[in-house]
């Protein structure tokens, strides 16, 4: 757009870059945490394509929906994937957060607490 034009009409508000401009394929960046997941191997792709790691920037996509594949850590749980809508012109970065799974163990003693004979303090 030329300096002093103004722009008018309803398409001028929706027209997202100026007529005649080069616009750039959309990228994806994304970066995984805790560290200690990447450090454990935690990584990520598109689609059936290469391995990648946190951090990494993929450039030159096409636009529209994009699976992200995400690798579990060494020993962790399958984390699963998710699909990234892809705008041209944009570079999109996502954050994703490994969490750990907890487990908790209670015993019970005496043996006669675990038969249902004793009541817990205060019921």
């Amino acid at each position: 757009m030329r300096s002093g034009a103004t722009r008018r009409g309803p398409t001028a508000a929706r027209r997202p870059f100026e007529p005649g401009s080069i616009v750039l394929p959309p990228s994806l960046r994304v970066l995984l945490q805790p560290p200690e997941a990447v450090a454990a191997g935690a990584g990520w792709m598109i689609e059936s394509g290469l391995w990648r790691n946190s951090g990494d920037n993929v450039q030159g996509l096409a636009p529209g929906d994009h699976t992200v594949v995400y690798k579990p850590p060494s020993g962790g749980p399958e984390p699963g994937s998710e699909t990234v809508t892809l705008t041209n012109g944009l570079a999109t970065t996502i954050t994703r957060l490994y969490l750990q799974d907890a487990a908790i163990r209670i015993g019970l003693q005496p043996a006669d607490a675990v038969a249902g004979r004793r009541r817990l303090a205060g019921r």
